[in-house]
């Protein structure tokens, strides 16, 4: 029992000291995807490590790796529209880490430079621009919004050597209103539709009486026209009764004293 005990120990102790070793021992292992830099007693080195493995001073030295592929962040923060009303923004973060900057970030910014210097300055630079709009806007103007910062962030991110971050996106996938203001703005919606209706009323009214209007003066020209006609032309009348006539003789004609009418078929 004694042995198996002992055993038992020698085995858990070679397991520690063979995850020690790989963690502190000369050899580092980069996945593939990633980037590594070297730390030695606070000093950074400005060589950059490719995927695979990698040889450093074992417990002095230590190996930092960071991810180049696209990451992602979730937050939510509080902002206020032009109009002073408050809203809660939820929004996701797509982000790369250039190679070129990795070391220079870690330098600057630490172990965490997404939550301690990107997060802050993007939840700024979204604060700011909502400001700029009201409340109604924010939700309608939402991918202007987003345009916005995104190209306000990039600029803010210049350095010498390129961006610092590379920003992919920030989609913002929720405006919360408070629920009287999703209410006035409902009302609001209603009345503006309720509006428009009354507006296509009105002008449809307008044109049917515009189309009245110019009936009734093509039917005035018309008359106005055949009267002159018919006084330069007397004539005219007795043509036009002879286009109507239907063959049969009338059995009552009534002529002025000075008309001489002729119609088919009857003799003076």
């Amino acid at each position: 029992m004694r042995t198996f005990y002992k055993m038992y120990i020698y085995v858990a102790c070679a397991i520690v000291a063979l995850v020690f070793l790989m963690m502190s021992g000369p050899i580092a292992l980069i996945g593939a995807g990633e980037r590594g830099f070297t730390e030695t007693f606070g000093q950074v080195s400005d060589t950059v490590y490719q995927p695979g493995l990698a040889l450093k001073w074992p417990l002095l030295t230590t190996m930092h790796t960071r991810s180049l592929r696209q990451q992602s962040h979730q937050g939510e923060l509080q902002a206020y529209s032009s109009d002073l009303q408050t809203m809660k923004l939820s929004y996701t973060l797509l982000y790369q880490f250039p190679e070129s900057q990795i070391v220079n970030l870690y330098k600057n910014f630490g172990a965490n430079p997404i939550d301690d210097f990107l997060i802050p300055k993007l939840e700024n630079e979204l604060k700011q621009t909502v400001s700029h709009y009201p409340a109604e806007e924010v939700v309608k103007s939402r991918d202007t919004i987003i345009a916005q910062v995104r190209e306000s962030l990039k600029k803010s991110l210049l350095s010498k050597g390129g961006s610092l971050i590379t920003i992919n996106d920030i989609p913002i996938k929720n405006i919360d209103l408070s629920e009287e203001l999703e209410k006035a703005i409902e009302k609001k919606q209603v009345k503006q539709q309720e509006a428009l209706a009354q507006k296509y009323e009105l002008e449809k009214a307008e044109k049917q009486a515009e189309m009245t209007v110019v009936k009734a003066e093509a039917e005035a020209k018309s008359i106005r026209i055949t009267a002159a006609a018919i006084t330069q032309n007397p004539k005219i009348i007795e043509l036009e009764l002879v286009k109507k006539w239907d063959g049969k003789t009338p059995e009552t004609i009534v002529a002025g004293a000075n008309t001489n009418l002729l119609l088919p078929g009857i003799k003076q």
